[in-house]
């Protein structure tokens, strides 16, 4: 309502939460300044100062009712996206999913539900509760020539979508999910309305999956279809190559071993004659405890997150070993399948020290933590925080008892 907000667009999300912040100090200054005045039993200021907030807040009361917002902005959420979560509740397996068509230049969904359309960031990693991939990865990265264009109109991208599975490995991706809710045009206002092809993107891609061998259906509705991949398709977030080979986004890769994709010249065999055993647990999204077995050579690790610097790999038994440890094999941190983090890994330097376990064989167990460095900033705020938070109600409580 304000002259020349309209500058900004979308006024009411960059802006609303500034009515809560100012309902917030004028509540918070008020309350006090009423509770001083109560206490000198100026009655008709403290009236006033009782009335000033609650007219502001009953003037407000659009604010609160959902009357504020553009209405094309209120959307009820489908059931079947509200028990989406449901569908994958007893997969345990630390996945991905990719989500399809491919968003608007990845900018977010346009989706029409009833009456009502969802526009805004990308909602799949709330509804089903895991990490999400957006098909609009592979037409940033340009695989098979792909442009931005591929994301509003036409099925190129779509039609390639086997292809593009092959690399559903190196990604973590377990399962795929097809929007059938995509509309087919959207207006962004006067006389600019844009194409999308949503529903032949999802025909096309439904067609296409089909052919896939062992695909298993998990969920079909009238908004979205889940399916599963089969096993071959499928990689740990964690895991140990035997098979490395140089990055080609315009050559399907092989999917009969484990494997790693490479642009950097990195001093390590095409083959592995012997990959260690590796089991892992994931304590959180930061954080990872990994066991490695019989290990006795150089090898490869591979996390499938987006490469950064402040993902420190540290030798250490216990979860909170870490803290006490430095990280190793910092010059060994290396992008791997063009996005991910990997380390090389060699035990004879790594156990040289006794940290490790020799058994008979010759071979070692090692035990590692992957852990996101900045995270612990986080954690050190938090307890700072928490600290003040203490001290400062402990004084309060003192200087009351002391005072009484």
């Amino acid at each position: 309502k304000i002259p020349f907000f309209e500058i900004y667009r979308a006024v009411y999300f960059k802006f609303g939460f500034f009515i809560v912040f100012s309902y917030s100090i004028i509540l918070g200054l008020s309350i006090h300044d009423l509770n001083v005045l109560l206490r000198k039993r100026r009655l008709l200021k403290s009236v006033i100062f009782f009335l000033i907030p609650t007219i502001i807040l009953v003037y407000n009361i659009p604010s609160f009712s959902g009357q504020l917002p553009n209405k094309d902005y209120l959307t009820s959420i489908p059931a079947e996206y509200q028990n989406a979560s449901q569908l994958l509740k007893k997969d345990t397996s630390d996945y991905k999913i990719l989500s399809l068509p491919s968003a608007p230049r990845g900018s977010g969904l346009i989706l029409q539900w009833g009456n009502e359309k969802y526009v805004g960031p990308h909602p799949d990693m709330f509804f089903f509760d895991r990490p999400v991939i957006d098909g609009y990865w592979f037409i940033r990265q340009e695989f098979f020539g792909l442009t931005p264009d591929d994301s509003w109109t036409g099925a190129r991208f779509e039609k390639q979508i086997r292809s593009i599975l092959n690399y559903a490995p190196i990604l973590n991706i377990k399962y795929v999910l097809v929007h059938k809710d995509f509309v087919n045009k959207y207006s962004f206002g006067k006389d600019n309305v844009r194409k999308i092809d949503g529903t032949l993107k999802a025909n096309v891609l439904k067609k296409e999956l089909v052919k896939i061998k062992g695909l298993k259906l998990i969920e079909d509705n009238s908004y979205f279809a889940l399916y599963e991949l089969p096993e071959s398709y499928f990689l740990e977030h964690i895991y140990i190559p035997n098979l490395v080979l140089p990055l080609n986004k315009n050559k399907p890769i092989l999917l009969d071993k484990k494997k790693a994709l490479t642009a950097q010249k990195i001093k390590l065999p095409k083959y592995f004659s012997h990959t260690p055993d590796l089991e892992f647990v994931k304590i959180n999204p930061t954080k990872y405890q990994l066991k490695i077995s019989k290990a006795n050579g150089l090898f490869p690790l591979v996390f499938s997150e987006t490469y950064d610097k402040g993902w420190k790999i540290y030798q250490s038994k216990t979860i909170l070993g870490s803290w006490f440890s430095q990280p190793i094999f910092e010059k060994d941190h290396i992008i791997i399948n063009g996005y991910a983090n990997a380390w090389l890994i060699d035990p004879n330097k790594l156990c040289q020290d006794s940290k490790c376990k020799k058994n008979a064989d010759g071979f070692y167990d090692i035990n590692l933590i992957v852990e996101f460095l900045p995270q612990r900033f986080f954690y050190i705020g938090l307890f700072i925080s928490s600290l003040t938070l203490i001290v400062c109600l402990l004084y309060l409580i003192y200087n009351k008892t002391v005072r009484r």
